[in-house]
């Protein structure tokens, strides 16, 4: 960020309650330099408060404390170019965007975007377009930029992530929300994003598991019809009959235990941060 040819910005790196001794290193690193200590403002989430709670903290102060016209989310895990920002707010200002999301490719992968955006299939919630010629359009509803990267503008008609979710398909929900209130959703196909995908989380990991099948079953049986959601909890089922199997098979306990618990948890109707590593 700090090499960004866009010098008319403030990076603000919010701790989501690392417990590794982070934000002291962030601290101390910001004060090592004058131009750090003038560009960068380190916040503290005080406590995990997840992917939404965490920018939340960052939007809210972004919001009340500048003057911005826009806000950029990016992940940990995300590298961008030195003139990625200020082609991302030319075009947003240029088609009107409230939300702007970009491809984001898989790093070592340069073949092809791991994901452009989300959209929903039926039976089977929000699943990843990888097809670069989609991208360059407005999204309609039913579909959703991917939270690793999206330009938000100050003015956007929803000015919050929703926290429920605590890991997964907040983004998508959030993009829910701007197409129901009248909001512009974009995805600018020539200004992609480097993604080290799951690197916090761990891909495969029991976390990963039952955050993004739990939420992707909440996401369903909120946005869609009832017999979208009744397919997806048939075959979510099936599935997990298959991967708590494959899991005891493999003596993997934990990861038979987040399939399980994913399902059991989206019936009782539980939300949030409940899985614990």
């Amino acid at each position: 960020m700090l090499s960004s040819s866009y010098e008319d910005m403030e990076v603000i790196i919010c701790d989501n309650a690392s417990a590794d001794g982070s934000l002291q290193k962030l601290e101390e690193w910001v004060r090592s330099s004058p131009d750090h200590t003038r560009r960068v403002r380190v916040l503290n989430s005080g406590a995990n408060k997840g992917y939404a709670g965490g920018n939340n903290v960052a939007w809210e102060w972004a919001r009340t404390s500048t003057n911005s016209g826009f806000v950029l989310v990016l992940n940990n895990d995300v590298t961008i170019g030195e003139s990625f920002v200020a082609n991302a707010v030319a075009y947003a200002q240029r088609t009107g965007s409230d939300v702007l999301g970009f491809p984001a490719y898989a790093e070592g992968a340069p073949e092809g975007p791991d994901e452009c955006f989300l959209r929903t299939a039926f039976g089977r919630g929000p699943i990843p377009v990888t097809d670069p010629a989609e991208c360059g359009r407005e999204l309609r509803p039913g579909e959703s930029v991917s939270g690793v990267a999206v330009l938000i503008a100050c003015s956007c008609p929803v000015q919050r992530f929703p926290e429920e979710y605590f890991l997964y398909l907040e983004d998508a929900d959030f993009c829910q929300l701007v197409h129901r209130a009248g909001g512009q959703i974009w995805v600018q196909r020539d200004n992609p994003v480097l993604h080290q995908r799951s690197s916090t989380v761990g891909p495969g990991s029991p976390r990963q598991i039952y955050y993004t099948r739990r939420n992707k079953l909440h996401f369903v049986r909120r946005y869609q019809s009832f017999f979208d959601y009744a397919t997806c909890l048939v075959r979510m089922t099936g599935t997990t009959l298959t991967g708590m199997t494959s899991s005891l098979l493999r003596m993997r306990f934990r990861h038979a235990r987040a399939y399980v618990q994913a399902l059991v948890d989206h019936l009782r109707g539980v939300w949030g941060r409940t899985w614990m590593d």
